[in-house]
């Protein structure tokens, strides 16, 4: 009886890894997570990308109305 009691104090404890289950579980949402804000970051940096070109070819349009009307103006 003494016998079982020692083995079972000095029973060394085994690591037991994490099931290949749980971690996929775990796995699946963060990549989804990281590609959904991997997206939303993309899309914002192109939003403004594409707004300051339009600003910037409305402005010049806008510069080139002006003096062409300056310039029918002097002439005219």
């Amino acid at each position: 009886m003494s016998y079982l009691l020692l083995r079972d104090l000095f029973q060394v404890r085994q690591y037991k890894p994490v099931p290949k289950k749980q971690l996929s579980k775990v796995r699946t949402p963060l990549i989804l997570i990281g590609f959904t804000l991997a997206i939303g970051v993309i899309g914002i940096a192109s939003y403004f990308v594409v707004r300051k070109l339009i600003v910037q070819q409305l402005q010049e349009k806008a510069l080139l109305q002006v003096l062409k009307e300056l310039m029918r103006l002097i002439n005219g």
